[in-house]
């Protein structure tokens, strides 16, 4: 039966796939993945992806590597006619749905956009010439040139990270004194988000580190204009590895700064030529403004979808994918969404270790103002030390009447949770 509203998604993500739940009918969905990865990824994509109805089918095609549009098509159903082509939660799939999205004529960031959203180098580059406010930073090809890059750029503390990675893999926070050989070869090596065995190939990079408030900021795109925005305030765990711990939104921000970031937002957005989808910027609140951190050309991880539904009482990727299919209404209607109440985040993050035991999980459900409980471990499980987004164990999402009480009730909830390794 020909299927004349189909989705064609590029990766295989949780988020994304499981917000298509209800948002386009069952078995109208098709997701293209890495053949390496269908067959390593994590609790068995074949399997995981039979079970949701909204699938129709799961191709194997190469994108990561070999971003080839007509390599791609050529898998597809032929009685089939696609409506929208998005990106899954990772950066590794940004360019391949460009790819074929340009190659089918329907809306989505474009190409040149998605290459340099993809490549932290790039986007400095082009923040830079678009007069964004940015870090001092330099590109780095070996430790040679990141101890010169250190002379350079100092004193003071420096950021190390890789140019094509996510979830802070491979992000390392230097102080003066720093072993550099040692950071290098920690970085250079750190394992990808995707864990493929021939993962994507990245650049470095080295950057001043900056001080203020830490904030990132959803936007939905419509024909090269910001159309939705939330501002997420950020909590990053102190030392030498700069993982996210705590996400709370919309952030309490004076209009004067919610206004200087939107517009730096729409600056990026046209500086780079993006057309059409989600962007997730990071910023740094410093005395002189806000300074660009990194911009991903995705939905965001991290549970802030739900955050952003929850508090705008507006369903965030259903919405999102009715844009990527070019719906001007859609557009009027997200840029009228106000937030009728704040929603957090705490991560749960216990020692490293053997787990011995989990309790507290039904008291930290019952609490007061709390919405969701995920603990994403087992007792025998190994917690490995908190290193990149991937190494935290689970979470709780709590409502309030402002980010500070609903920061309050997700952090009390997550405490009465206990994880004791040894």
């Amino acid at each position: 039966m020909r299927n004349e509203d189909a989705t064609l998604v590029v990766g295989c993500g949780a988020t994304l796939l499981g917000g298509l739940q209800g948002a386009v009918p069952d078995g109208s969905v098709f997701v293209v993945e890495e053949p390496e990865l269908i067959e390593t990824q994590r609790g068995g994509v074949r399997e995981w992806a039979a079970r949701l109805p909204v699938v129709a089918q799961l191709i194997p095609a190469e994108y990561v590597h070999h971003a080839d549009p007509a390599a791609i098509l050529g898998r597809l159903p032929a009685d089939c006619t696609f409506t929208r082509v998005i990106p899954a939660t990772d950066e590794i799939s940004v360019i391949g749905a460009a790819a074929v999205a340009a190659d089918l004529g329907l809306p989505g960031g474009g190409l040149r956009a998605a290459r340099t959203f993809r490549d932290k180098i790039e986007l400095r580059r082009t923040a830079a010439a678009a007069r964004l406010r940015n870090p001092g930073w330099r590109e780095v090809r070996d430790v040679d040139e990141l101890k010169a890059a250190a002379v350079e750029l100092g004193p003071g503390d420096l950021v190390l990270k890789p140019a094509a990675r996510s979830g802070s893999q491979g992000v390392l926070l230097l102080s003066e004194g720093d072993d550099l050989a040692k950071a290098w070869q920690e970085s250079t090596t750190a394992p990808g988000k995707s864990r493929m065995k021939r993962p994507p190939e990245t650049r470095y990079l080295v950057e001043q580190r900056l001080g203020g408030p830490e904030v990132s900021v959803e936007c939905l795109v419509a024909r090269g204009e910001v159309v939705f925005v939330n501002v997420t305030d950020k909590r990053v765990q102190p030392g030498r590895y700069p993982v996210e711990i705590g996400h709370a939104l919309p952030a309490a921000l004076d209009s004067g700064t919610e206004t200087e970031l939107t517009a730096a937002m729409q600056a990026l957005v046209r500086a780079t030529g993006y057309s059409f989808g989600v962007l997730h910027g990071e910023w740094i609140l410093t005395a002189d403004g806000p300074a660009l951190v990194e911009c991903a050309a995705r939905i965001p991880g991290d549970e802030i979808c739900r955050l952003i539904s929850l508090a705008y009482d507006m369903p965030f990727i259903p919405l999102y994918v009715a844009l990527m299919a070019g719906g001007r209404d859609v557009a009027r209607s997200v840029s009228l969404a106000l937030p009728t109440r704040a929603e957090a985040i705490s991560f749960l993050t216990p020692a490293p270790g053997t787990v011995q035991e989990i309790t507290g999980a039904a008291d930290a459900a019952a609490a007061r103002g709390v919405q969701h409980v995920e603990i994403e471990t087992a007792v025998g499980a190994q917690v490995p030390p908190l290193r990149a987004s991937r190494d935290r164990v689970g979470h709780v999402i709590a409502v309030g009447a402002d980010p500070v009480q609903a920061r309050r009730h997700a952090d009390y909830a997550a405490g009465l949770i206990g994880i004791r390794t040894r």
